[in-house]
């Protein structure tokens, strides 16, 4: 059974590109005629006029935010800050560490708060945090 375009682009995600073969001068000429827009979206504005769909792109690069997000998730990863919280809790608890219960509410407070920055910056970035109950897997 052969398949036509029509049919793989009922069913691909995105339709396939429509190639047209320009000379250099014709290149040109369309260049000086797109004015600000891509030259896709001004062959379509020729064909479609004003009722042309708007499409929808992904920038190249990443937002400036993103890029200060991910920065400061890596040095919260990087500090061990919670792992450490953890392990002061651990040791608090089980009596390893001689701590009142005030100064462990503490300890367990500052590891939740670390847990809901690191799990906020990770839904920021559009990325799912691992589960936040890591007091019985880090030791």
């Amino acid at each position: 059974m052969t398949s036509t375009n029509t049919e793989k682009s009922r069913f691909s995600k995105y339709p396939s590109p429509i190639t047209l073969r320009l000379s250099q001068n014709e290149i040109d000429r369309l260049d000086g005629m797109v004015s600000g827009s891509s030259r896709s979206a001004y062959i379509r504005k020729q064909i479609f006029g004003e009722n042309a769909e708007k499409r929808k792109y992904r920038p190249k690069t990443p937002k400036t935010d993103d890029v200060a997000i991910s920065q400061i998730l890596a040095m919260l990863g990087a500090s061990r800050i919670g792992n450490n919280l953890n392990q002061l809790a651990k040791a608090a608890n089980s009596g390893a560490l001689m701590a009142d219960d005030e100064v462990i509410a503490q300890i367990e407070e500052a590891y939740a708060f670390h847990l809901a920055i690191r799990s906020m910056l990770m839904e920021a970035l559009g990325l799912k945090a691992e589960s936040n109950d890591q007091h019985s897997s880090d030791q």
